[in-house]
């Protein structure tokens, strides 16, 4: 899904406190470039990921699931969480996934904003094989 997300045009970024370069690695091979770890502050590297690609924040998709990213998913159009996330983002988010973090959340909120906007590979096939 995120590899789809990014051929399609959406500007996929993750911000993370966390510092896993495998990770880091696999998203660089689904196309995800924009990979920014060891973060302190996630409401200043979102405003800066915004201002480079003229962006607006009520254009933006955020998916949290603690306490330090209750700010940012402040300031976003579209809130998301897993659904293990902390009451307080499960609280903000417009969102939640049935999937648990690091269980198919991610992918799952894709898949579903993709079909909302007809850009999912199903919806694309059906276009393409209409009779």
């Amino acid at each position: 899904a995120l590899q789809l997300a990014v051929k399609c045009g959406y500007h996929v970024a993750v911000i993370s406190g966390g510092s896993s370069e495998p990770v880091k690695e696999r998203l660089k091979a689904l196309g995800v470039w924009d990979v920014n770890l060891r973060v302190i502050s996630k409401l200043d590297k979102l405003e800066e990921i915004l201002l480079s690609q003229n962006i607006e924040a009520h254009e933006t998709l955020y998916m949290g699931d603690d306490i330090p990213d209750w700010e940012v998913m402040k300031s976003v159009g579209l809130p998301c969480a897993p659904a293990d996330a902390s009451t307080e983002i499960l609280d903000l988010a417009m969102i939640i996934a049935t999937k648990k973090g690091g269980e198919g959340c991610v992918r799952e909120v894709i898949e579903k904003v993709m079909r909302a906007q007809g850009k999912w590979f199903a919806s694309k096939m059906e276009e393409q094989f209409k009779w």
